[in-house]
């Protein structure tokens, strides 16, 4: 489909502008956080794209710059010596294609990885009709171009809910690149989501790739039936103390905001048998934790603070 990089800077440039314009006057709200990252203005959520590349640590993150509400998403960025310390960067994605929403709900959570020296970042398109996965790369870190062979996964399996697919974390394994999306049974001829029939079947999707643009699907990591939630969002999935851990944050099962499973991958079939079940945390505002390895051999999670306003916690 192409890239049009002359869009993709004028949308970007329209963010940097209302940032300048307004940051200063958010910063002296009293509800400004000293602690907790916050981005300058605006709504965010999903911390997402965690990596150390180039001696850095880079946050992505779930951005709508133009509202402090949830609206069409943007990637915002973030960068940090320490984990604690960030400085905030020029918005790194902004919705400019059909296939990534542009006139739709715009660019969702995914993941990074480092190739050739090169920062790519895999996200979800969210165009009006359906949910894709994208690509875009940069050599710095900080200037991205979407990739000319974008959705470089535009079918989810069959059965799948066109609009319930999303959220890709990528890693290298072997000779292989994986990728696992959260999915959910059910489709429908018309376009309107509302109208979609869920069956409530939550799943974990695998691909395999060997060049990152031509994805094969494998297998379903897992398949609920309801107990393990109805759509699981944002998965992670990484090898821990001798097993593998599947993280991810599921709908449909009420306070429980994340859960993790451990067990064992069965490489040759893409299934995952798991034996334990827990949360990652007991609070009520803790989601879409992602997970990554820095230089040191530390496992980090970073997770969103925050409440969605159908939650009976959240009260404004």
């Amino acid at each position: 489909m192409g890239f049009n990089a002359k869009r993709h800077l004028e949308k970007i440039q329209l963010v940097e502008e209302h940032v300048l314009q307004h940051k200063s006057d958010i910063a002296q709200h009293p509800w400004r956080e000293h602690y907790h990252f916050q981005t300058p203005v605006g709504w965010m959520n999903d911390p997402h794209g965690l990596i150390q590349f180039q001696g850095q640590f880079h946050m992505f993150y779930q951005h709508h710059p133009f509202n402090g509400k949830w609206g069409t998403m943007h990637w915002g960025h973030a960068i940090s010596e320490d984990l604690i310390h960030w400085k905030h960067q020029p918005e790194a994605l902004a919705p400019s294609e059909d296939y990534d929403g542009w006139e739709g709900g715009g660019i969702f959570t995914g993941s990074a990885i480092e190739h050739q020296d090169e920062l790519i970042l895999f996200y979800t398109g969210c165009a009006q009709d359906r949910q894709v996965q994208c690509m875009a790369s940069s050599s710095d870190g900080y200037s991205f171009a979407k990739s000319n062979h974008n959705p470089v996964l535009a079918d989810p399996p069959s059965g799948i809910n066109p609009h319930d697919f999303r959220d890709p974390k990528v890693w290298r394994q072997g000779d292989c690149w994986y990728m696992v999306t959260g999915v959910t049974d059910g489709v429908s001829d018309l376009i309107e989501p509302s109208n979609v029939q869920r069956n409530g079947l939550g799943k974990v999707c695998l691909h395999r790739s060997k060049d990152l643009k031509n994805w094969e699907f494998i297998n379903y990591l897992i398949e609920s039936r309801g107990e393990l939630g109805t759509m699981l969002e944002c998965p992670n999935f990484f090898p821990l103390d001798g097993k593998w851990v599947l993280m991810y944050s599921p709908m449909g099962l009420h306070d429980c905001q994340v859960v993790y499973l451990t067990g064992d991958f069965d490489e040759k079939t893409g299934k995952f048998h798991w034996q334990t079940m827990g949360s990652v945390d007991w609070g009520f505002d803790y989601y879409a934790p992602q997970h990554f390895r820095d230089d040191r051999g530390r496992d980090l999670l970073m997770a969103w603070v925050g409440s969605w306003p159908f939650m009976p916690w959240c009260r404004g």
